[in-house]
């Protein structure tokens, strides 16, 4: 999943805890095992979603990897030129 170009910041963590669930369900239904989930984000995507990390403890996705890219600024709204 990607918002590549729609400027959104914070999609990667929400849209991974979406896949994440889903997988973790089909699992359940199935019997099958789990996929695991990678987030690439920057230091400020991550800032706009960082809740999201608790509610993965709590329904125990533990098969979500977060990659987070510090680059210490706001890169996609630096980024973008309309």
């Amino acid at each position: 999943l990607s918002s590549e170009h729609l400027g959104i910041m914070g999609y990667s963590l929400n849209s991974a805890l979406a896949a994440s669930l889903s997988a973790l369900h089909k699992a359940n239904l199935t019997g099958g095992s789990v996929p695991k989930t990678l987030v690439i984000a920057g230091d400020g995507g991550i800032q706009m979603s960082l809740n999201e990390l608790a509610t993965l403890k709590d329904h125990g996705a533990s098969n979500v990897l977060v990659v987070i890219i510090v680059n210490g600024r706001l890169g996609r709204d630096q980024n973008e030129t309309w």
